[in-house]
């Protein structure tokens, strides 16, 4: 063999594997099979040199045949990267832009309303964006996406979402501001298609409000796997920008730029509660919580936690933890934390977060079609609304009340309870232990006179409700602090419900052997949400959300991804406690 023909054999083979690479399996066993018999009979009378030109031959001028290729489990697959003269990679970046769509005028594509950056964008691209829009046919409405590629060098895809109608204002029948939810599903919707297609850095433009939009694109890229190995990963983590930080030479203005910060501290601020309460039952123990809380704090300025073990829980007679706790190696903590933001020369009075953290529940027959896991939801909204008020320095007092316990082997029917302050406590159903959870806590509250307080719960096996994930059932038994929250619920988007609190669910709840139950088969929210009341008296402002069906029930909202904890309502409650602090400057 003469020293031309190997380098000629040799370069070639080496182009086999990728020709290769990019065959499916069944057409290229076929192929081998064929090219085994066609190199059998041509060696018969020709030389072995001739053979090998006619395989590479056979290789190169087929069509694309392939051999199976060993890869992971992953559900995407990263674009191939392509530089621009900037040194970016614009194959793994994207960019979600907005249009707006009107029924009537849907074949109509002469009146396409673009919105101000989505315009600037096709004058860059020298209007190739409306071209392939015309081209294609179909305008995407609100949930609706539409994706280019090679428009312009900065990105390796353009993302076309629908923003719905150009005057949606407020929406009377849902009660929220349609405007800046249409805003989120836009920004949501867009990402999701990007981190699903592999893009690991999106651009986002303002759609119709730039906190909104910071907010549903920052919570649909969430996902929850962090105990996922690398190749099992669902989808890519991303990082979410601004449209206005892509290099096309558009000047943010600092207040949008302040827009679009406060939306993703919002949206992370939800993302960290679905961060705790995602966590495994046999990983959340109340010192996991614990440890889990103190790191939060630990570089916040303004924040300090108090820790009470279960020898002060006794001697204060928190009751109702200590008859939870009893069966269960685990013992029970309770968490005070305090922000002070209001350092006056005479402190004002706090408003004060009671979230449930029930661990787990090893006894329940119920709880095998619940999520073990979900009874910590209201702690973990309580922790993650004080790190994100503590983190603006807004200037409020805030207390934060978090009582941690597991339930294995919990109390016995018709056994008593005594609570802090001498109510007793008739257990009339051991599965529903949210009333003996929340009991104490209400009780320690009072006693701070707080100018309102807000607790939070999910109860278990509750049945079937109308709202289903749709709202947050609410009571509460004062008419401002109600209309402020339901105010905060029109702009954030998690909708709230409110359901009566009346002296006639009295009869229901009476107990034989003492004052009250801890149950009611009567309608379960209603007369678990009174009990309750019974702790916190007439006189403080209250309001309590019962947080299990907005968040374990099978949701229609675009930007949450349907497998994840959404996590609601913690911008509300959020918004909430601001436009109090709003209220109380005004008077």
């Amino acid at each position: 063999m003469d020293s031309a023909t190997s380098g000629y054999i040799r370069s070639n083979i080496s182009s086999d594997k990728t020709i290769r690479e990019s065959f499916n399996t069944f057409e290229y066993k076929q192929m081998k099979i064929l090219l085994e018999d066609l190199t059998t009979l041509f060696m018969k009378k020709y030389s072995f040199i001739k053979t090998i030109r006619l395989k590479y031959l056979i290789l190169r001028f087929s069509s694309k045949i392939a051999e199976p290729v060993a890869s992971h489990s992953k559900k995407f697959e990263t674009p191939e990267v392509q530089f621009n003269c900037l040194g970016v990679n614009t194959r793994q970046t994207a960019i979600v832009l907005g249009n707006y769509h009107d029924q009537h005028l849907n074949s109509q594509f002469q009146n396409i309303k673009f919105t101000q950056n989505t315009k600037h964008f096709d004058a860059l691209c020298c209007n190739k964006l409306i071209t392939q829009l015309n081209r294609d046919g179909r305008l995407p409405d609100i949930r609706q996406t539409t994706s280019f590629k090679d428009l312009h060098p900065t990105a390796g895809k353009v993302i076309l979402s629908g923003l719905g109608k150009e005057d949606a204002g407020y929406d009377s029948k849902n009660k929220f501001c349609k405007l800046k939810e249409n805003s989120r599903i836009a920004a949501g919707v867009g990402t999701k298609v990007a981190q699903d297609e592999g893009h690991i850095e999106v651009y986002v433009e303002k759609m119709n409000d730039f906190s909104a939009t910071s907010e549903g694109a920052h919570l649909a890229s969430y996902c929850y796997q962090k105990f996922k190995h690398e190749c099992d990963r669902k989808i890519p983590e991303v990082i979410i920008n601004s449209y206005e930080d892509c290099c096309l030479n558009i000047k943010c203005e600092p207040l949008e730029r302040d827009q679009w910060l406060w939306g993703r501290d919002c949206a992370e601020t939800q993302n960290f509660t679905r961060d705790l309460a995602s966590i495994p039952t046999n990983m959340m123990t109340p010192e996991v919580f614990t440890q889990q809380a103190v790191k939060t704090i630990a570089d916040i300025p303004g924040l300090s936690m108090n820790i009470l073990q279960e020898k002060i829980i006794i001697e204060k007679n928190m009751n109702g933890l200590v008859a939870l706790s009893k069966g269960s190696c685990r013992r029970p903590i309770f968490l005070e934390i305090e922000y002070t933001g209001c350092k006056c020369s005479e402190e004002p009075a706090p408003v004060i977060l009671i979230g449930q953290g029930v661990t787990s529940v090893n006894t329940s027959p119920v709880c095998k079609s619940n999520k073990a896991q979900t009874h910590i939801i209201g702690a973990a909204t309580v922790l993650a609304t004080m790190k994100m008020i503590a983190e603006q320095k807004k200037p409020i007092n805030i207390r934060g009340l978090i009582p941690l316990c597991e339930i294995s082997n919990g109390p016995c029917e018709k056994e008593i309870v005594e609570g802090m302050d001498e109510t007793i406590v008739q257990v009339s159903d051991p599965r529903r232990f949210n009333v003996l959870a929340m009991m104490d806590a209400l009780t320690y509250s009072r006693d701070r006179k707080p100018i309102a307080i807000v607790s939070l719960m999910n109860s278990p096996g509750l049945g079937y409700s109308d709202l289903r994930s749709i709202a947050s059932a609410t009571f509460c038994n004062n008419e401002s602090l109600w209309e402020t929250f339901k105010n905060a619920a029109r702009h954030t988007g998690d909708l709230l419900h409110r359901y009566p609190l009346d002296a006639q669910y009295d009869n229901y709840i009476k107990g034989d052997c003492g004052h009250w139950k801890n149950a009611s088969n009567v309608d379960p929210l209603s007369t678990d949400a009174r009990i309750l009341s019974k702790f916190v008296g007439d006189k403080i402002p209250w309001i309590h959300m019962e947080l299990q069906y907005v968040n374990y029930n099978p949701h229609n909202i675009p930007y949450l991804r349907l497998d994840q904890i959404p996590g609601r309502p913690t911008r509300t409650i959020t918004e909430g406690i601001l436009q109090m602090l709003t209220k109380d400057r005004k008077k």
